[in-house]
């Protein structure tokens, strides 16, 4: 054989096509990895590399234009990947004869079928990384029942009907192949879920848990099916027993020999700081190891990047730097040929048999018909709303990539022929293409999961009296400080006590479900992620507070995306009425993190239950004693809801003797708000409260222009006061203000007077600023429809 690159080697393909025998072919092999190009008479589709990077690309446009077209129809990315995938295949474009032949070669085949495979490994490990295999054992009686329900009940109907009606089912497989369909459609793949659910944006939400934890005990028993299948696929009974036993024995040896290994990685890597390319490296190269060592003892290729993953503690710092260093890659890369792969094995033209393939799609239905109506009497059972239920039932009847790959699995192995391929094939994407809008359609405002719907709190309707709890999510320490100051500034006494719920938030990219774990309970995770020296200040503050004060304190790890869904249900369930949260202005402080973090406060902002403040901290600590504590406030009151809240907070720093509230509204000569019987009964109520209180003071202020009246208001802020607090009001009813400045303003998060506060031109830079937001600006029209 010649030693140039250019070399020829003449393979022969058999095609099993006729009945009367083969179809034997050779052509050359090996033309080439790159072409010199057309100016020297060169064909680059006749070369490796080039037509590979053509088909990646057209995969990837054929699936995005899918999915422009089919998603205001409420289509998800995996059916508008299969489809892509479809249409460039030998069912759409390649029913042209030229086109296939050029694109599709045989002789360039195994490369795309190659990275295909390797696609779909690192898929699967990379979703297994973001398991946690803890949640899967410590799943409750619920979440366990509704999993057992949701597959014992299609795999009877599946079983009963392919054992009645096989006969008839003339286009498909016998034996097997019909037990292995009724496993996969009866299974609920907890990666397919993970990932469909994070792009419905229900990962976070309550139902979503619920359905994560179900599909994690439907997993578990699936591995069952697994060494059943192991049994089936072997030729005789002791390479059967010997594969079990090899499957077994490698899932030990992860276990017990390499996740002490990967844990000690993480315990040598400093706080802070990533883990060491060469570890990442080797982990990904290992992942692809364990592939090859999986296949070689009898089970799949997937199974080995699977267990890998599942060991592999999620979230940083080893579990985040995988997932953040290679998800891009796989996802929108390397997935986009997998799909490829599967649309050139998917050929319309090879079913015959409608009769049968009919039959098969009636008995598809009604399994998923019956999975639907296990999980709803399971879900009814323990309490779920109807709504809910049929929600979940649906939810567990999404398909997704691993079913393909274990379809591409059966076809390599001459479990299933091109047309069983196509027709599986194709009751995936049609299951999960009508279950997805319809659990989009179903969806409500946020309820309880026994069917109570959401109320909304605010500083208003919380007595003043009892217990006043506040909810402050921190990234770092900056704040903390300043927090504790506010809370104190608050009073807490006997009678009126205070309740701080402290979550120090980490994103946790790594991580497919959120976990919400209280302080004391993961002390390694703790340190891990550096919440020992945030939580500390706060206690040590209850432990010397002269009133009563209670910390709750977590920790939070979750992606920042979905992150505020858990929070907003958390302060929905302990009826919290304030969220207090730093304002992310310094990019100094927060780096890189700073945009993410200002997303999160906005996700926070639009979707809480309750009212949020935004505190821009600029102030000098304030000494924490009896004797020396002394805090200065002032209220800028312009009218509305917002400032109404910001009005609430401030009366009830009025009760502390030595925090002086100064409050100052603005009004203006034509005043004419709806809303003005409502303000003035509040202000009304406030002077009532402290008309003997020495360290309160009232100014009314009539202006023209709110502009330059609030200019000369704050002119001495800077000396003055420790804290500004202001409402953030709705940009639609600020007269006060003049068309100029709400125009520039109309993307504000701190609205017209909190943008202007937080700008150095006013108050310089040692005045904090608190501005208040009530959450009927967004949700009292939501809750009514």
């Amino acid at each position: 054989m010649s030693s140039h690159s250019n070399y020829r080697l003449l393979v022969h393909e058999t095609n099993n096509r006729t009945a009367e025998g083969s179809d034997t072919r050779c052509f050359k092999f090996g033309q080439g990895m790159y072409s010199k190009g057309y100016w020297f008479k060169e064909d680059p589709l006749e070369y490796t590399i080039p037509l590979l990077v053509l088909q990646i690309t057209l995969s990837f446009l054929a699936s995005r234009a899918f999915y422009f077209l089919l998603r205001p129809l409420k289509q998800p990315k995996f059916v508008c990947n299969v489809l892509g995938g479809i249409v460039l295949g030998p069912s759409g474009l390649g029913r042209n004869a030229a086109f296939i032949e050029k694109l599709f070669p045989s002789k360039e085949t195994l490369m795309m079928n190659t990275i295909a495979t390797i696609a779909a490994l690192l898929f699967v490990f990379l979703t297994a990384i973001k398991m946690d295999i803890g949640l899967m054992i410590k799943t409750g009686k619920k979440a366990t029942s509704i999993g057992v329900a949701c597959l014992l009940f299609p795999f009877s109907v599946f079983t009963i009907l392919f054992v009645l009606l096989h006969k008839y089912l003339y286009a498909l497989p016998q034996g097997p192949f019909l037990f292995f369909v009724s496993a996969s459609f009866s299974v609920t793949c907890f990666p397919v879920l993970a990932y469909s659910l994070d792009e419905l944006n229900l990962l976070t939400s309550e139902l979503g848990q619920l359905a994560m934890s179900s599909a994690m005990t439907n997993d578990l028993v699936g591995w069952c099916f697994l060494a059943l299948a192991i049994l089936v696929t072997q030729k005789h009974p002791s390479y059967s027993l010997w594969a079990i036993l090899s499957l077994a024995a490698l899932i030990t040896f992860s276990v017990y020999v390499l996740r002490p290994l990967i844990v000690r990685i993480i315990k040598k890597t400093p706080v802070g700081r990533p883990v060491d390319q060469t570890h990442v490296v080797t982990i990904l190269t290992g992942s692809l190891f364990m592939a090859f060592i999986s296949d070689m003892i009898g089970a799949t290729s997937v199974d080995g990047p699977l267990i890998l993953g599942l060991i592999i503690p999620d979230g940083p710092p080893l579990g985040d730097t995988l997932v953040e260093k290679t998800e891009l890659m796989i996802s929108h890369f390397l997935m986009p040929i997998f799909y490829l792969a599967v649309g050139v094995n998917t050929n319309f033209s090879a079913l015959r048999d409608w009769t049968s393939i009919g039959l098969f799609f009636l008995i598809i239905t009604v399994g998923c018909l019956a999975k639907l109506v296990g999980v709803l009497l399971a879900s009814l059972h323990f309490g779920l709303s109807l709504g809910h239920a049929l929600s979940l039932g649906l939810i567990m009847n999404i398909r997704g990539v691993i079913e393909l790959i274990t379809y591409l699995h059966w076809r390599a192995h001459e479990f299933a022929d091109e047309e069983a391929f196509t027709i599986v094939v194709l009751s995936v994407v049609t299951v999960t293409a009508i279950v997805t809008p319809l659990i989009e359609i179903l969806r409500r405002p946020p309820t309880k999961l026994g069917g109570i719907q959401m109320r909304w709190r605010t500083i208003q309707s919380t007595p003043i009296t009892g217990e006043f709890r506040i909810l402050t999510c921190l990234r770092n320490d900056v704040s903390v400080q300043t927090i504790i100051t506010i809370l104190e500034a608050l009073n807490p006494t006997e009678e009126s006590s205070l309740c701080a719920y402290v979550i120090h938030h980490v994103n946790f990219i790594g991580r497919a479900v959120p976990m919400l774990i209280p302080q004391g309970k993961k002390k390694k995770t703790s340190k891990l992620t550096g919440s020992d020296h945030i939580m500390g200040a706060f206690e040590n503050y209850s432990e010397n507070s002269y009133g009563r004060v209670t910390i709750q304190a977590f920790l939070m790890m979750a992606p920042y995306k979905t992150m505020h869904e858990t929070i907003c249900r958390f302060a929905q369930e302990k009826l919290i009425p304030l969220i207090l949260l730093p304002y992310h202005e310094n990019q100094e402080i927060y780096g890189r993190d700073a945009t993410i973090l200002r997303e999160f406060n906005t996700n926070i902002q639009a979707h809480a239950p309750c009212t949020v403040g935004f505190l821009l901290d600029r102030g000098l600590p304030i000494q924490m004693s009896c004797t020396n504590f002394t805090y200065h406030v002032v209220v800028l009151f312009f009218g509305g809801a917002d400032d109404r809240e910001s009005l609430a907070f401030g009366t009830r720093m009025s009760s502390h003797p030595r925090v002086r509230i100064t409050l100052l509204r603005f009004r203006d000569k034509n005043d004419d708000q709806s809303d003005k019987q409502l303000d003035d009964a509040l202000i009304g109520e406030f002077k009532q409260k402290n008309t003997d209180n020495a360290c309160v003071v009232y100014h009314e202020l009539i202006v023209d222009d709110a502009e330059k009246g609030l200019m000369e208001a704050v002119q001495s802020l800077e000396h003055a006061y420790n804290l500004v607090m202001v409402g953030r009001r709705r940009l639609s009813s600020s007269k006060l203000f003049n068309e100029e400045t709400v125009r520039l303003v109309e993307t504000a998060k701190l609205g017209i007077v909190g943008e202007r506060l937080a700008s150095a031109t006013y108050v310089g830079s040692s005045v904090s600023v608190l501005v208040v937001q009530h959450c009927g600006d967004i949700h009292c029209t939501t809750n009514t429809n």
